[in-house]
């Protein structure tokens, strides 16, 4: 009996989580931001539907480094009379905003040249989890650009030296 009531509680969530993706993929067609979100390899329906209603207008942005700052994307600093310091990110923006471009950035690494290629170059220099965050960084500033222009994602070509 208390497993058939787990299951019952497990169908009900069920259909509540397919109602609200219902809901999410109804909202997609009508928002042309979510669209252009949904051209930057990585960034699929769910991330875009995050990205845009934590991000509601950029126009909120005077610039893609504010953007960053805001999505929580940025090295912190000390400093001390003539010398400055950086160090690991701050973590005081948008959790949701850094979560997603980070699961983003784990995708688009995967499946596209150009991330990959910027993956690579950080990850020799500064390790696998460094060069993560600084693919999220990129990430959040293609978005500040796509969103500000109102044009899709166009992947750079690579050229290698």
């Amino acid at each position: 009996m208390i497993l058939k009531n787990y299951l019952d509680l497990i169908s009900d969530i069920n259909k509540k989580i397919k109602a609200i993706e219902a809901e999410i993929n109804e909202r997609l067609t009508i928002d042309k931001d979510i669209e252009l979100l949904r051209t930057i390899p990585g960034i699929g329906n769910f991330t875009a539907f995050i990205l845009k209603s934590e991000i509601d207008s950029i126009n909120r942005f005077s610039s893609k480094e504010k953007f960053t700052s805001y999505a929580g994307l940025v090295p912190s600093i000390h400093q001390s009379g003539a010398k400055s310091y950086t160090g690991k990110i701050t973590k005081q923006g948008n959790k949701f905003i850094r979560w997603a471009l980070t699961e983003a950035a784990q995708v688009a690494i995967k499946h596209s040249s150009y991330f990959r290629y910027y993956y690579t170059r950080v990850r020799e220099r500064q390790g696998a989890n460094k060069a993560t965050i600084a693919v999220a960084r990129r990430m959040a500033e293609i978005c500040y650009v796509i969103l500000k222009e109102k044009r899709p994602y166009i992947e750079k070509p690579i050229i290698y030296s």
